[in-house]
């Protein structure tokens, strides 16, 4: 398992490209842009199997609907329990293979 923690859009491009990654949680705030274009700028990449991406917000006003509607496979509002993400993360990750 490969985790890498990036707080920039721009620097997310060249890791998606190397790793290829199964699964990407990505925050809604970001230093430069914002989660959703991170999750628009995957979904048009050429990846031989797009990421799934789960939203990460302390924003209570963003909803499921909308994350998922956006095209994310769900959405954790903080504060939340690291248990309940590192569980889900694990169930979700099985469940691909």
């Amino acid at each position: 398992m490969v985790i890498a923690s990036l707080s920039q859009i721009a620097e997310t491009k060249p890791w998606l490209d190397l790793l290829q990654p199964d699964l990407v949680l990505s925050d809604i705030e970001m230093d430069d842009g914002d989660g959703f274009d991170l999750l628009a700028g995957i979904q048009q990449r050429a990846f031989h199997v797009r990421p799934p991406v789960a939203m990460l917000s302390a924003h209570s006003e963003i909803t499921p609907a909308e994350v998922k509607a956006r095209g994310a496979v769900t959405l954790f509002l903080k504060p939340f329990e690291v248990d309940l993400l590192t569980d889900w993360i694990q169930a979700f990750l099985s469940a691909l293979k």
